[in-house]
């Protein structure tokens, strides 16, 4: 089961398959009370109220029902350091986002989270030019945050040129996770 509050995600969602998506939120995911097992947030968690957010997942997680949340963080060198510096040239968004950093440092220090293990992995993910621009305008830093898309879409077929190997250019993450169960 999915959910979404956005219109766009939830069709491009549904049109790919596999699950059953929904409306919904954090807050308000819609979900029958004690149904679920578990509660995955992937890449979306610092988005949430926290109390909130934990008072929904309590609400639809069966009794031994856990949570987890995962991020991808990108890594540093040349490509991702020009990339970090035009998202915060273009997007207003951006720089204010809070980072996963800081909403593992708020889940850890909520009372009714209980049983936290984290983990950690590295990932790549290698794009050709038209998977970098589905990348960019796939975070909603670049979707609400962007006010000269055609300026910024220029500014990204730049910069894949300059650091494309063989037509593509690396993502390199440290997949951060965080696995909990709620009690309140």
């Amino acid at each position: 089961m999915g959910i979404d509050p956005n219109a766009a995600m939830l069709a491009r969602a549904r049109a790919a398959g596999g699950a059953r998506y929904l409306p919904g939120e954090a807050a308000a995911t819609g979900l029958p009370d004690a149904g679920m097992a578990l509660a995955v947030a992937g890449q979306a968690f610092h988005w949430f109220d926290i109390p909130a957010a934990l008072c929904e997942f309590a609400r639809i997680l069966r009794p031994a029902g856990s949570a987890a949340a995962f991020w991808n963080v990108r890594g540093s060198g040349p490509f991702l350091d020009a990339y970090d510096r035009l998202l915060r040239e273009h997007s207003a968004e951006y720089a204010i986002l809070d980072k996963p950093a800081q909403t593992l440092t708020a889940l850890r220090a909520r009372a009714e989270v209980w049983e936290a293990r984290e983990s950690e992995f590295a990932y790549v993910q290698s794009l050709d030019r038209e998977g970098l621009l589905g990348r960019a305008f796939s975070s909603s830093y670049v979707v609400h945050g962007v006010a000269d898309r055609e300026r910024f879409e220029r500014d990204l077929h730049t910069l894949f040129e300059r650091h494309q190997s063989g037509g593509r250019v690396d993502f390199q993450y440290r997949t951060l996770a965080i696995w909990f169960r709620i009690a309140l």
